[in-house]
């Protein structure tokens, strides 16, 4: 898995009960290149807690410029923010 750890622009669902599914999403790669990913399916979810800080991760199967990858995105629920944490083809 390639390592990333970047911020995303996250477009995600929201159940009525507050359940939070991620949809699609635009990351810039160190060369600033901008890059929009569709999640075609969520494989896992898996709740974490580090130091205090809520967090739900992601395992998806994402299609992004016409390939197929697993990407694993964290959601940070006390800031609302959500991050790219890696990459495999």
């Amino acid at each position: 898995m390639k390592r990333l750890d970047i911020p995303v622009q996250m477009i995600c669902l929201c159940s009525e009960s507050g359940r939070v599914s991620p949809v699609r999403f635009k990351f810039k790669d160190d060369d600033c290149n901008s890059y929009v990913c569709k999640v075609v399916q969520v494989i896992n979810v898996k709740h974490s807690e580090l130091a205090g800080i809520d967090a739900i991760i992601f395992q998806c199967t994402v299609q992004c410029e016409n390939k197929t990858a697993t990407a694993w995105l964290r959601f940070t629920v006390m800031s609302r923010k959500w991050m790219l944490l890696g990459f495999e083809e």
